[in-house]
């Protein structure tokens, strides 16, 4: 009995050590980033690039700084941009009628994994391909303000082509349409009244006053 009570008894004080540890570990309440920084390169600029080097976006980002974290895993390109990468090999610039052509994400799959075997890796699926591209979208978005356009619908992945990109605006401004209105309305009315709109004021409310006047 004196031995089940020592078990017990120290279990208890392991349990409480437990406790007080994992409560005690270090937190932040800001969230890891999930992408470097903007590169502030001109969409002509970029262009150019692309024009003369067919890996001028995963060059971009392997060798620009504040993409380290996301661009390479040890000495090796990360998945996203060994993904990005392999696409651009598959010919991602390439346009016809001036509208980039999509590539087959199956294509992307095979050399993807045609790479890991060759390396004494496990290879991957078909659906960790298209996850590793939709975070190459979101770098290509925040470094360069390109969009990728990964499409699980048909399997494919691309560059938003101008026509596609103008309809795109088009839709988003029919969509705040009216709330830009209303919100111009009331900075009008503020104005007539003398009421300080603080958060308001200046570059924003002619922005807005702009913007409003544009429909």
């Amino acid at each position: 009995m004196t031995t089940l009570r020592s078990v017990i008894s120290v279990a208890s004080v392991i349990n409480q050590i437990s406790v007080v540890t994992l409560s005690s570990l270090p937190r932040r309440t800001k969230p890891a980033p999930q992408s470097g920084p903007s590169l502030g390169i001109s969409p002509s600029e970029i262009a150019e690039k692309m024009e003369s080097n067919s890996h001028a976006l995963s060059t971009e980002l392997r060798d620009a700084n504040g993409w380290e974290f996301f661009s390479w895993k040890g000495v090796e390109l990360s998945a996203p941009v060994r993904a990005l990468w392999i696409a651009e090999e598959l010919g991602l610039y390439q346009k016809v009628n001036d509208q980039f052509q999509p590539i087959e994400v199956a294509k992307i799959v095979d050399k993807v994994n045609a790479y890991l075997i060759e390396n004494g890796k496990t290879p991957v699926t078909e659906g960790s391909v298209l996850s590793n591209l939709n975070k190459a979208a979101k770098y290509l978005n925040v470094a360069f303000g390109i969009a990728l356009i990964p499409n699980r619908k048909d399997l494919t992945v691309r560059i938003a082509n101008g026509i596609e990109t103008q309809e795109n605006i088009d839709k988003f401004f029919e969509q705040i349409k009216t709330k830009v209105q209303k919100l111009n309305d009331q900075i009008e009315h503020a104005a007539a009244c003398n009421f300080e709109i603080k958060a308001l004021t200046g570059l924003k409310a002619d922005a807005i006053k702009q913007l409003a006047g544009s429909y």
